[in-house]
């Protein structure tokens, strides 16, 4: 009932819902009290004057919350992405290792699904690609790192 007490007080209320509150406003008094302790609120909030902030006591500010938000803590990953990465890396090759191998896969589950050499090479490929892509972000990401290793990023 609140949302639709600030809407009638910001004449953002459809004529159904004017009619409705006016309606409630003279029939129910717990609802009455309600939108007088809100419209009271909203005198206090409109009837404040504006402070004039002066541009140095901004960037005063500005520096202040950088500082502050330069000393939080950095949130921790709980497995780093070069550990999904390097896994990713070394599952793709068992894959395609077992794959590649004739009848040497005893150990592999057998799946009798035909899978010729073009749709081994397209999954091959989109693993690859995919190992390729996520290697890409996350260099990007965490470009600052690898700027003081190499040379080619400074």
């Amino acid at each position: 009932m609140e949302e639709l007490i600030w809407k009638y007080i910001d004449n953002d209320c459809t004529e159904a819902e004017v009619q409705h509150i006016k309606h409630l406003l003279a029939t129910d008094p717990s609802f009455e009290s309600k939108y007088q302790e809100i419209v009271q609120f909203d005198n206090i909030f409109t009837d404040q004057k504006h402070a004039v902030i002066s541009a140095d006591f901004k960037v005063s500010l500005a520096h202040k919350i950088e500082k502050q938000v330069a000393t939080l803590p950095v949130q921790t990953e709980i497995i780093p992405a070069k550990w999904w990465i390097l896994t990713a890396i070394i599952a793709v090759s068992i894959m395609i290792l077992a794959m590649k191998l004739p009848n040497q896969n005893s150990i592999l589950v057998d799946i009798n699904i035909p899978i010729d050499e073009r749709t081994m090479a397209i999954a091959s490929w989109s693993m690859i690609g995919f190992l390729f892509l996520t290697l890409i972000d996350y260099l990007f990401n965490n470009k600052t790192i690898f700027r003081k290793h190499t040379f080619f990023l400074a």
